[in-house]
């Protein structure tokens, strides 16, 4: 299941910078974040590989210095648990 989520709670990237909140089976929980969800999305199960989330957004408004632009992937296990990404995407 999938919701909508907010890396920033106040300013200019509260309202800009978005991205999904999605619940796994298991009680484990990922955000990805810097994207504009697609719409259809919210509310649905979502598989791995199969399922698009949205489009990747700029970051440029944010980081006047320059950052190349990138999707933020932040998981949780069930019991809140950081969890390393890297750790779950094959290479």
């Amino acid at each position: 299941m999938t919701n909508i989520s907010r890396p920033y709670r106040t300013g200019i990237d509260a309202l800009i910078l978005s991205g999904v909140e999605i619940l796994a089976s298991d009680g484990s929980k990922a955000w990805v974040w810097y994207i504009q969800p697609d719409p259809y999305v919210v509310g649905s199960v979502v598989k791995a590989g199969t399922s698009v989330l949205g489009i990747a957004t700029t970051l440029t408004n944010r980081y006047k210095n320059g950052i190349t632009d990138h999707v933020h992937l932040r998981i949780h296990d069930a019991n809140g648990n950081k969890v390393n990404p890297a750790t779950l995407i094959p290479s």
